[in-house]
């Protein structure tokens, strides 16, 4: 059986394209993708240095969005929110 690699875009690495504190700008309505432990909810982001990357919201982001702007997430997009980075 022949394989082929999935393309997982570049996704923002907390510490490194996105910063505790940081306002981003959430670009799409997001997908939902295979992930390493189950389904993702992956949007793409406008980081603060202009580039604009992947990044997956936890259920906790997810539940804050939806308490902001609504459970539709294409009233997400064009949305402006301050990254919370907790280890």
């Amino acid at each position: 059986m022949k394989v082929t690699k999935t393309s997982t875009g570049r996704f923002a690495k907390p510490g490194e394209h996105i910063q505790d504190g940081e306002i981003i700008k959430v670009m799409d309505a997001g997908v939902e993708q295979e992930g390493d432990y189950g389904i993702q909810h992956v949007f793409k982001i406008l980081c603060v240095d202009g580039e604009v990357r992947n990044l997956s919201f936890n259920a906790t982001s997810r539940n804050y969005m939806i308490d902001a702007f609504g459970d539709e997430t294409d009233g997400w997009k064009d949305k402006q929110v301050r990254v919370n980075i907790v280890k």
